[in-house]
């Protein structure tokens, strides 16, 4: 099981296929599972070494801060899933997964996708959310210079696509993609169109 440490975390990380690397990063309490049907940190190291960036179905700030109505929780929502991560983890998850996806997953899907969220410990999931939860990136999207492809869906359970539509028109050189039969996971929802289109993005980079 290949691994590298990053900051004093220990990561681990698959590598496929061969050319110019395509790097996926997954969302809160996921795992590199959720990119199987494909085989994408700005603040912190900056852009000047990609090529290119994706961002999927991300808003800049889950938190409904005073001048952001589109995060999905304000602070008693907050204060919920933090207790709920303690207490009844699994019937949180389940409850969240269906939120993810237009149409709910099957029992098969929904089974293997507890199975790799609830891999870290209460403890770590509770921080994960928390920090996740309170970011604001908004102030970091106008220096992403590289060119970004920004994918969103048209179901809204999760986050309006306003904050979707928000993250292309602030990034400098940026396309906006929606995604009509998806929710929240179109790689998975609709692959083999996410796949095209995240692949003739790359090529475009060219």
């Amino acid at each position: 099981m290949p691994k590298l440490t990053v900051n004093g975390a220990e990561l681990h990380y698959e590598d496929e296929g061969s050319g110019p690397p395509v790097v996926f990063v997954h969302g809160v309490w996921m795992s590199g599972r959720f990119f199987e049907k494909q085989l994408p940190y700005v603040r912190q190291f900056g852009t000047e070494r990609l090529r290119g960036v994706v961002v999927v179905d991300q808003s800049p700030s889950d938190y409904k801060w005073p001048d952001w109505p589109h995060g999905f929780l304000d602070f008693d929502g907050l204060c919920h899933v933090m207790t709920a991560v303690q207490t009844d983890r699994e019937a949180l998850v389940r409850d969240f997964i269906p939120r993810l996806f237009k149409e709910p997953p099957s029992e098969a899907d929904t089974a293997w996708m507890v199975e790799e969220i609830m891999r870290p410990p209460c403890s770590v999931a509770s921080a994960i959310i928390f920090d996740q939860t309170v970011q604001d990136y908004r102030p970091v999207l106008p220096t992403v210079t590289c060119p970004a492809l920004v994918v969103t869906r048209a179901d809204e359970k999760l986050v309006p696509v306003a904050a979707e539509e928000y993250v292309a028109a602030q990034m400098p050189d940026a396309r906006l993609v929606v995604f009509a039969e998806s929710g929240h996971c179109p790689f998975l929802e609709e692959p083999d169109r996410f796949n095209e289109v995240v692949d003739d993005w790359i090529r475009s980079l060219a």
